[in-house]
């Protein structure tokens, strides 16, 4: 029995000490930068000085939650490019019917008398 509660309480204390030495959210973003990184340090060290002390939170911030986020290069959209143009004209094919649309029934509605 003393065995088990001392096993468990070893247990218990060594998961809080591991627990507690967690990395910062800005020390684990800068390794997963890759060939970025020098970028971002650059962009760090240029905020050293106290007056730009919230300028440097502002970037640690950034560089912190940047993981997970990412965009695509234009080579990879080469191919999605021709199917956005049809679907921004047809975008705008409809707005303008829409405007049409409205433009003649507010014409009609004066030419009645009637309102909305």
């Amino acid at each position: 029995m003393r065995f088990a509660l001392f096993g468990l309480n070893s247990l218990l204390i060594g998961a809080l000490f591991i627990s507690c030495h967690k990395k910062s959210d800005l020390e684990s973003a800068l390794p997963r930068a890759g060939d970025n990184r020098p970028e971002l340090e650059k962009a760090l060290q240029r905020y050293q000085s106290p007056k730009d002390s919230l300028k440097r939170q502002a970037a640690e911030f950034l560089i912190a939650n940047m993981p997970g986020h990412f965009s695509f290069d234009s080579s990879s959209l080469k191919y999605y490019r021709p199917i956005l143009h049809l679907l921004l004209e047809s975008k705008v094919l409809i707005r303008k019917q829409q405007f049409r649309t409205n433009q003649r029934t507010k014409i009609s509605r004066r030419k009645t008398g009637t309102q909305k």
